[in-house]
């Protein structure tokens, strides 16, 4: 489930796993939040500053970059980047 506001696309929602949880009971349904950022990095870094930490190494594919993240609470959440044609092309680059 995303959204869009002004023309720009807005978080994103997923969820866990709803069906194996009712068979794994250690397996708790969850929401897991995305957030669209214009930059990672700096991303990244203002939430590290504010009591975030990083969960994952940065991933990407052709289209976008991202990165998971835990807030001082705890909760999961995601943030990603697209890639522009340019910037696409250097990562492809590498």
């Amino acid at each position: 489930m995303g959204g869009r506001r002004g023309g720009a696309r807005g978080p994103r929602l997923g969820s866990g796993p709803v069906e194996r949880a009712a068979y794994t009971p250690h397996t708790r349904p969850r929401w897991h939040v995305h957030f669209r950022v214009p930059h990672l990095r700096p991303a990244v870094e203002a939430a590290a500053a504010l009591g975030g930490r990083t969960v994952s190494d940065v991933t990407s594919n052709a289209s976008e970059r991202w990165v998971a993240l835990r807030d001082p609470d705890g909760a999961l959440f995601t943030l990603t980047t697209s890639l522009t044609t340019k910037r696409a092309q250097e990562h492809h680059a590498r």
